[in-house]
């Protein structure tokens, strides 16, 4: 048990380290796009494996001091850290494509018609739910209106 917490410490370590150093972004926005564009989740591995292959080169002959330090540079802690960030990303472009295409449905089923109304209340006065302007304006308002439509 507490090798689990020791290495999930690491990891938060390494995390915050990488977050510093610009490489967790890549993570993230790699994940991001996979997500946003529908590419299957196994396409995760290869930016997350690239990018701690990377910081591993980077930081194997780290000189810190200490335990937290000693985490940077070593692949599994490296390659758990960055396989997060891509599933973070990844899970964030899922929900923004999801987000963008419920939004799309609904400017679609809001867009103007050929009249120019829009759906909803074209369907509206279809059911017979609310009224045209012309049946609920007063009886002045009405003989001014037919007359109105009737003049070329």
């Amino acid at each position: 048990m507490l090798t689990v917490i020791r290495f999930i410490a690491l990891s938060a370590s390494v995390a915050g380290v990488h977050l510093f150093d610009g490489l967790g972004f890549g993570a993230l926005a790699f994940g991001f796009l996979i997500g946003l564009l529908a590419v299957r989740f196994y396409w995760l591995l290869l930016p997350a494996a690239g990018l701690a292959n990377l910081s591993h080169l980077i930081y194997a002959e780290s000189t810190g001091s200490g335990k937290m330090e000693g985490a940077l540079g070593v692949f599994p802690v490296e390659l758990f850290v960055f396989v997060m960030f891509t599933g973070l990303g990844y899970a964030i472009g899922v929900w923004s494509r999801v987000v963008l295409a419920w939004r799309l449905e609904r400017l679609k089923s809001l867009g103007a018609a050929e009249a120019g109304e829009p759906a909803e209340a074209r369907e509206a006065v279809e059911e017979g739910n609310v009224q045209p302007v012309e049946a609920q304006a007063a009886p002045a308002e009405r003989k001014a209106i037919s007359e109105q439509s009737t003049q070329p």
